[in-house]
């Protein structure tokens, strides 16, 4: 239900410095809070153009470090319903698609997040070492949702389901500058 927790420090050693970087950028100083990082984060998957100057100026990370920071260009970032969480992973409806992927907590799984089921959360997934996770950057919407439409999702998870049409990998849907 989250990322071991070796590559869960991995990917926030090679992350949050970025979103330091590109809040420094854009504010002349470092993010400190974690809404400050939710600006960064937000900042950056408006525009990939940070990613590629701060790979540039920084030639001294890994390789580990430089594709951790390429697989975020394989991700997404926006509005998903948070269903429920199974054994294995959580699973988070994305409702201009209508996939739903199969989510790790980076720290937490989400269900220790304190998510309700059929919460809406503005959040990010990403793709690395064939593993979708959730970037740790959650927001949740305070939305009641009504039952009949949790009655649509649940149709449309046991469909996916029973088809094998549960996402384990991001069809990205980024389209701004690379």
């Amino acid at each position: 239900m989250k990322l071991p927790p070796q590559e869960a420090q991995q990917f926030l050693d090679a992350y949050k410095p970025l979103l330091e970087y590109v809040y420094f950028e854009n504010y002349g100083k470092y993010a400190e809070s974690i809404n400050e990082y939710k600006d960064a984060k937000d900042l950056l998957f408006e525009n990939f153009n940070f990613l590629e100057k701060y790979l540039a100026i920084n030639e001294d990370l890994s390789e580990k470090q430089k594709e951790i920071i390429l697989s975020l260009k394989n991700s997404l970032t926006g509005t998903f319903i948070y269903i429920k969480t199974l054994k294995k992973y959580s699973l988070l409806l994305d409702p201009e698609t209508n996939e739903i992927y199969c989510v790790l907590g980076l720290n937490d799984s989400l269900k220790e997040l304190g998510l309700y089921n059929y919460s809406i959360i503005e959040t990010t997934i990403i793709e690395y070492n064939k593993l979708v996770f959730c970037d740790g950057l959650i927001s949740s919407k305070n939305i009641s949702i009504g039952s009949s439409f949790r009655s649509d999702v649940n149709e449309l998870y046991k469909s996916k389901k029973e088809n094998k049409k549960l996402k384990k990998q991001i069809t990205s849907r980024f389209t701004g500058p690379a």
